[in-house]
């Protein structure tokens, strides 16, 4: 069966953005990544209620984890329930947010999840952010922290584990262009 869904999660880094970014745009469909998401929530008027969803906050501490459940118990279902809509309507990308999780049991979806070598991924923050391998480095470790934190939180699993994606891919070994192509041939299957 064709697929018709794509959701990517992704290392920072990594370039699954832009890989994701090239697919839509071959495809012709509408990219959804977490600015798309929500501009979309602050034309409908759902913004105030799903903020913290959008704002990726990290969940470091029990604490804060708590607080947040007492506060918040079952609004992480509107964020989900937003996204199913919009992804259900027409063939599309989504790129983060729980997209694997939150299309988990549908055929028409491929869950992808890209990686790439520490090395590989600071090269390309350092150039597209114009700062240090070192401030890097640093931002892939906070960066993919928050990632994790923000997807147990919200699905009580693991964000980078294998067996919740349909394909792992490792961007510094097929390199991005390579990695559209076997995502591509892939959804066609």
């Amino acid at each position: 069966m064709k697929k018709t869904i794509l959701t990517i999660g992704r290392q920072y880094g990594s370039g699954g953005h832009e890989i994701g970014q090239r697919i839509a745009e071959r495809l012709g469909y509408p990219l959804y990544d977490k600015d798309k998401l929500l501009e979309l929530a602050k034309e409908s008027g759902s913004y105030e209620e799903v903020k913290s969803f959008y704002q990726e906050k990290p969940v470091d501490s029990l604490l804060y984890a708590i607080a947040m459940n007492t506060l918040t118990q079952g609004m992480e279902k509107k964020p989900f329930q937003e996204i199913k809509r919009i992804v259900e309507k027409e063939p599309c990308v989504l790129i983060g947010r729980c997209g694997n999780y939150i299309t988990g049991g549908k055929v028409e979806a491929l869950r992808v999840f890209i990686h790439a070598d520490k090395d590989f991924r600071a090269q390309r923050i350092a150039k597209t952010e114009s700062i240090t391998l070192e401030k890097a480095a640093k931002r892939i470790v906070e960066t993919d922290k928050a990632r994790a934190s923000f997807y147990r939180f919200y699905t009580g699993e693991e964000w980078d584990r294998a067996s919740n994606y349909d394909l792992v891919l490792n961007s510094s070994v097929f390199g991005i262009d390579r990695c559209v192509e076997i995502i591509l041939n892939s959804m066609t299957k």
